[in-house]
């Protein structure tokens, strides 16, 4: 374990990861409170994040072609621009709702097929459990971390603040990913009709787990709202997330000692 926990590409895959969830905890848990909260009705919300994910399947190939051509650190650069043009509506109210749909929708497209990829490169088979739990605490500590900042930020009205504080999360994450990058190969040269046409066709039990996941990440999304519907007070919405990424950062951990 020891081992396992000191290799440099191990570290440095949990740093992406840390870097990444604290400088996307504006759009992850505070994007649908944001909006709601700056007077865009409920209805409206839930179109534009299933036009979000609606772009985000449509574009997945993306991906594939860019990062066989750049590399994977290539497409989260790309992938971070859109967000950083997200996290800027959201944190000034500005919105263009076309704009941010589509670039919400792309930095998905870009960057979700990478921890697929990344395992598939770094992480032998035998320790994808253990990668898969200290990935995810990793990801708990960084959206905690971010929630308690962001909130002092969005109480003061201190957008300039808050926008800094996501574009060094981002720009810690490209320095560490920088340093796990490479150029996935492809089997042969598609277009891209072709390869979004493989991808619906192709029978494979990650498509299943890949759509049950969808649905995780909308609930992960919407639960925040509802949390904040119901306490209709900012400060009590940030407390309870923050306890809620701790118990379940204590939970995984624990898990992991018992059962290794």
């Amino acid at each position: 374990m020891k081992e396992y926990l000191r290799k440099k590409e191990y570290v440095c895959l949990y740093l992406t990861e840390f870097s990444f969830r604290f400088a996307n905890a504006l759009i992850d848990i505070f994007g649908t409170v944001m909006m709601y909260k700056s007077g865009i009705p409920i209805y409206l919300i839930l179109l534009i994040y299933g036009l979000r994910f609606g772009i985000m399947g449509l574009f997945s190939p993306l991906f594939i072609k860019i990062a066989s051509k750049y590399g994977v650190t290539f497409c989260r650069f790309l992938a971070n621009l859109c967000r950083l043009v997200s996290s800027y509506m959201i944190i000034t109210n500005r919105y263009n709702l076309i704009i941010f749909t589509v670039t919400m929708g792309l930095s998905g497209a870009l960057s979700n097929p990478i921890a697929n990829a990344i395992s598939a490169r770094y992480i032998d088979e035998k320790y994808r459990g253990k990668y898969n739990s200290l990935r995810t605490i990793s990801n708990i500590l960084g959206a905690a971390l971010a929630t308690g900042i962001i909130t002092v930020g969005v109480i003061n009205e201190n957008s300039i603040f808050t926008m800094i504080l996501v574009f060094l999360g981002f720009s810690m994450q490209l320095f560490f990913a920088k340093k796990v990058d490479y150029k996935p190969k492809l089997k042969n040269k598609q277009n891209y009709k072709e390869i979004l046409i493989d991808i619906i066709k192709v029978k494979n039990p990650i498509k299943s787990v890949n759509v049950i996941k969808a649905c995780d990440v909308i609930e992960r999304l919407f639960v925040p709202l509802y949390i904040y519907l119901a306490l209709k007070d900012f400060v009590a919405f940030s407390i309870v997330i923050i306890v809620s990424l701790a118990i379940q950062s204590i939970v995984i951990f624990a898990s992991r000692i018992f059962y290794g």
